[in-house]
């Protein structure tokens, strides 16, 4: 028997748990531990982003202790739930590539036509249409009398 089955089976054993139920029983054990640590730190004198920040590091180091036969007991769950999710992540891949390996095939098959127009041809030069722009500014020249210098 694997290693990960004598803990299915020892945990399913003793609590008679279904899966789900295993990961809310943890879930709410952690936050118990998080409350219980955050009650202690304030009766101790911590308060606002320090009591926060301490009763999350205790708790985890609590929960990493305490909490280990049901942390075994549900990341067989976790495992078998995230793998179940790659895979399906990976089939979509698959049909992604597929489905764009045929689009480029069949693009690239009507791309080897030279039949086709060039389409900067049909265009027009936008060069043409633009106003001369020394053409509206004044002569400085004829504005100065005839004797002055700058």
């Amino acid at each position: 028997m694997s290693e990960t089955a004598a803990i299915e089976s020892s945990v399913s054993e003793s609590s008679g748990d279904s899966p789900g139920r295993a990961l809310l029983k943890y879930t709410i054990y952690r936050f118990l531990v998080f409350a219980a640590a955050l009650v202690v730190l304030y009766l101790l004198g911590a308060r606002f982003y320090l009591l926060v920040a301490l009763a999350i590091v205790i708790s985890g180091l609590i929960s990493l202790v305490v909490l280990d036969r049901q942390r075994d007991g549900i990341a067989p769950m976790v495992k078998k739930f995230t793998s179940r999710i790659n895979d399906r992540i990976e089939s979509g891949k698959r049909k992604e590539d597929a489905a764009s390996d045929a689009t480029f095939d069949s693009a690239s098959d009507a791309d080897d036509s030279a039949d086709r127009p060039d389409p900067s041809k049909d265009r027009p030069d936008p060069s043409k249409d633009r106003p001369d722009p020394s053409k509206d500014r004044p002569d400085p020249s004829k504005d100065r009398p005839e004797g002055s210098r700058d």
